[in-house]
């Protein structure tokens, strides 16, 4: 088999035919969150997304997605501006409090790739590509992480700002 590395990726808009892929890439990163702070890897937290919240998200064109050579889905980011996921709800809440005039602010955004293909700076190009189809609509995306989560450095890379902290989140801001 070809070197991971090695691989040609392409990015894309996600489409229905993308869910049940997304979800379980999201289901392996949500299963990775350690309490006991044992997260190398990086994880997500929260409740899951429903293939009904991101049939919405897929139609407000706020899911793109990385491929490999094979057209295997290996990564996604989604930004959430109005499902009935409790996570988002919660930022949704989040966000009010921190920045009360944000009418054109996304209160969530999430993003998640394969382990084998960390490294490969594919955080930055999904970002690249999603603020391209989003900036019209959104000034800047909100969104929260947890002071666990060593992959921090990467998302401030990609150009995610702290705009403030309390004893277990990030609050961060991408502006577009």
């Amino acid at each position: 088999m070809k070197n991971q590395k090695e691989s040609k990726i392409s990015i894309r808009s996600g489409s229905k035919a993308d869910i049940s892929a997304v979800l379980e890439i999201a289901k392996t990163w949500l299963a990775a969150f350690d309490p006991d702070g044992n997260n190398a890897n990086g994880f997500l937290f929260g409740a899951p997304y429903t293939h009904e919240d991101l049939l919405q998200i897929i139609e407000a064109g706020d899911l793109v997605v990385a491929l490999n050579n094979e057209a295997e889905i290996i990564g996604y980011f989604l930004v959430d501006n109005f499902s009935n996921n409790p996570t988002s709800i919660l930022y949704r809440d989040y966000l009010k409090k921190l920045l009360p005039e944000n009418e054109r602010i996304c209160p969530r955004a999430q993003i998640a790739i394969k382990e084998a293909y960390q490294g490969m700076s594919l955080s930055g190009k999904l970002t690249t590509f999603l603020k391209e189809r989003v900036r019209e609509r959104y000034d800047g995306v909100f969104s929260i992480v947890s002071l666990q989560n060593p992959k921090m450095p990467v998302h401030q890379k990609a150009g995610w700002q702290i705009i403030d902290q309390n004893d277990d989140y990030y609050f961060v801001l991408l502006h577009l």
